[in-house]
């Protein structure tokens, strides 16, 4: 007469995911990466180039529009939120697609640092349009 083990019901069985799905998301993960980088370039761009044709034009150099260093600054800052949000959507729709096929988690890190990255672009943006910065 030996004691018989219950299996403990305290541990949830997850499947093991796919390594050919494993693979796809840290390739989307990547992907949404190149994207947030070309974004924060652009963005560091936007930023740079208005504050050095501003301080050139502070000091009395003349442009042929007098807001050239704002245009060009709020358009390399639409082009950087313009890309984040691009990378974000279509990171989405491939966690979308793939969560079809298996489950797992949406918040992913990359899709965190997006996230964060997206609300400094507009912080820049909407600095730049107010002249705050």
């Amino acid at each position: 007469m030996g004691i018989e083990e219950k299996p403990s019901t305290n541990v949830t069985r997850k499947e093991p995911l796919d390594l050919g799905m494993m693979r796809t998301i840290f390739a989307a993960d990547r992907t949404l990466m190149a994207w947030i980088r070309t974004s924060f370039t652009f963005l560091g761009f936007g930023f740079t180039i208005y504050t050095i044709l501003k301080a050139l034009q502070d000091s009395g150099k003349t442009f042929p529009h007098e807001n050239t260093p704002r245009d060009l600054g709020l358009f390399l800052s639409v082009m950087g939120i313009f890309s984040i949000l691009l990378g974000t959507i279509d990171y989405w729709w491939t966690l979308r697609d793939l969560r079809q096929i298996q489950t797992f988690r949406y918040f992913r890190p990359a899709l965190i640092m997006a996230l964060v990255m997206s609300v400094f672009a507009l912080f820049l943006f909407f600095g730049i349009v107010t002249r705050v910065i």
